[in-house]
């Protein structure tokens, strides 16, 4: 209030005006009764968040696809070396583990060519939480949905959304799906495209398939292959931690001096 009888420098009086939204955003302007309610949601939710994250935990670990030698056609080298690591710390010495993880399942949907494993990870990757088991999170979903359509209209927001996006580029769920909507048929049009690359070197390869999504990295690793003579496994060697750091340093001091 006082910012605004008396303005501060420019820098100050944004960084009050944005101190003060972020307590508004959170509840601080509600009455007493309004802020128990609110305090009592951010419980509940604080326990949602946390069971869906251990249920996607268990998934990962209850999901694992065990390879034996003779189905390691196509893997490079350094996922071999991992998934024998991975097998033998669950005990399977000899085997060799496809973890129900994003770093495990992508490079196997990469470079195997076993299509029906990479079905099997495919589709356990993306079922995760969706298996009508103990660890099925479709409820939990649906309680966060309405926990949060609850908080945000004590704070007289229609949606979720419209709390979310305020101080965001969009500023609104209409801006967001204008967004969308424009750059979706691009977008579409250009996956047809790969898909038709991806569909044309299967065919010429004596495969009678049509691309599905467990084929979709494989394909387009070939793709790129054929193509460009990229092959992705061999940039990782210039890809080490310590060059990456020094390359962000040196990109924050030429752009922020």
């Amino acid at each position: 209030e006082q910012s605004q009888k008396d303005p501060l420098p420019p820098q100050e009086q944004r960084a009050v005006q944005l101190i003060y939204e972020d307590f508004a955003m959170e509840g601080a302007d509600l009455n007493e009764a309004d802020k128990k309610r609110y305090a009592e949601i951010n419980q509940e939710l604080s326990r949602l968040y946390t069971t869906f994250s251990n249920n996607v935990l268990a998934e990962e670990e209850n999901y694992v696809v065990f390879l034996n030698e003779d189905q390691l056609s196509g893997l490079p080298d350094s996922f071999v070396k991992a998934a024998a690591k991975a097998a033998a710390d669950r005990g399977e010495e000899g085997k060799y583990a496809v973890l129900n993880t994003r770093s495990s399942m992508d490079p196997f949907l990469t470079y195997s060519d076993n299509r029906e494993l990479r079905k099997k990870v495919w589709t356990n990757y993306y079922s995760r939480g969706d298996n009508n088991d103990e660890y099925d999170n479709k409820d939990i979903i649906k309680e966060i949905l309405k926990l949060r359509d609850e908080r945000v209209e004590l704070l007289g927001f229609e949606n979720y959304a419209q709390w979310r996006l305020q101080n965001r580029m969009a500023k609104n769920p209409e801006n967001a799906m204008e967004l969308m909507e424009a750059v979706w048929p691009a977008a579409l049009a250009r996956v047809e495209e790969e898909v038709a690359d991806m569909q044309a070197l299967a065919k010429a390869e004596g495969k009678d398939i049509t691309i599905a999504p467990w084929d979709y990295r494989y394909y387009a690793e070939k793709v790129r292959q054929q193509k460009y003579d990229l092959e992705s496994n061999e940039v990782k060697q210039y890809l080490q931690l310590d060059k990456l750091t020094d390359a962000l340093f040196y990109t924050a001091s030429e752009v922020f001096n």
